[in-house]
């Protein structure tokens, strides 16, 4: 089996939940964060969980899931199994347009979530993308702004919605 390691660039919830779910599968990955500490970035408020918490339970370890409730930013609703739905609205005309049906769903703190999906995975801090090379069919090479670099098979970008990792590949 091929020992070169996937390449993570950001350590958010995605990049997180990526890791649990190769380690499980024993699959070698790195997980590289360009903040220098887990409490350099405010995550905003809360986040709904509601279609994905199925996927999510196969992703991560079960004792993690487990705890989902425990970052809840409102347990009790989840206890009474709260799950009313999301309407839709035109914002022009006001009219009704849809809804997300009624599922299972769950509010939690996304800081806490980061956290705690932090949780047995190993993270590089400070390691901030400069240029991406790829120096060989099937490898790639990432450079960082430290003057490091790693090399793998392949690299995922879970740096948000402003992705550098993106923005060098397109």
């Amino acid at each position: 089996m091929d020992e070169s390691p996937i390449l993570i660039i950001g350590a958010g919830i995605t990049g997180l939940v990526l890791a649990h779910a190769l380690k499980a599968r024993s699959i070698p990955f790195k997980l590289y964060e360009r903040d220098s500490g887990p409490s350099d970035r405010r995550t905003g408020w809360a986040l709904y969980l509601h279609w994905c918490l199925g996927t999510l339970r196969d992703l991560i370890p079960l004792e993690l899931f487990d705890k989902l409730l425990s970052i809840s930013v409102d347990p009790d609703a989840t206890k009474r199994r709260e799950n009313g739905t999301f309407p839709f609205f035109n914002l022009r005309t006001g009219d009704r347009t849809g809804q997300i049906p009624s599922a299972e769903r769950l509010r939690v703190s996304r800081e806490k979530l980061r956290t705690m999906l932090m949780d047995g995975i190993v993270i590089e801090w400070g390691k901030q993308l400069d240029k991406i090379s790829i120096p060989l069919p099937e490898v790639i090479t990432v450079h960082f702004k430290d003057g490091t670099s790693v090399s793998g098979k392949h690299l995922v970008g879970c740096d948000g919605s402003r992705s550098h990792v993106r923005t060098l590949l397109c």
